[in-house]
């Protein structure tokens, strides 16, 4: 299931609770949330050879939720998957990607909801934000081998 595909299955007035319940300090940010839930149903989607992986991560006896994404084409290196960042993914390009299969057994999905507009929010709540920051990144990037 594609992540639009599952956005579409829920209104976000059953959505708003989750987000609240795992990201209490977001309560100021809510009208964006419901943004961009609303704005990813629009979206026309782009294929994607990645799909959204989300996980319990458990580092220094701290456990949070991780979402990222592995690569469809690629093969596992040393037993572990590929993953990748999805911080600075076009709304349409994280749209059009599946959810994990593991994922999709392990989190309800509201709480997948919830943790991939978490994701594709933290840079900002509008698109142009997200691409400036990515902008910014590759222009040190370059000027790095300068």
């Amino acid at each position: 299931m594609r992540l639009k595909e599952l956005i579409e299955k829920h209104y976000w007035q059953e959505v708003q609770p989750i987000l609240l319940s795992l990201y209490s300090d977001q309560d100021r940010n809510i009208k964006s949330y419901r943004l961009v839930f609303e704005k990813i149903k629009n979206l026309q989607v782009e294929e994607s050879n990645h799909e959204i992986l989300i996980r319990n991560i458990t580092e220094s006896g701290e456990t949070y939720v991780h979402v990222n994404a592995i690569s469809l084409s690629e093969k596992e290196i040393d037993g572990e998957l590929m993953t990748y960042s999805l911080i600075l993914t076009p709304w349409n390009e994280w749209a059009g990607m599946s959810i994990n299969a593991e994922s999709l057994s392990t989190f309800p999905e509201k709480e997948i909801i919830v943790h991939c507009l978490w994701e594709m929010t933290f840079c900002g709540f509008d698109e142009e934000d997200v691409k400036k920051v990515s902008d910014e990144i590759n222009d040190d990037c370059k000027n790095l081998g300068k």
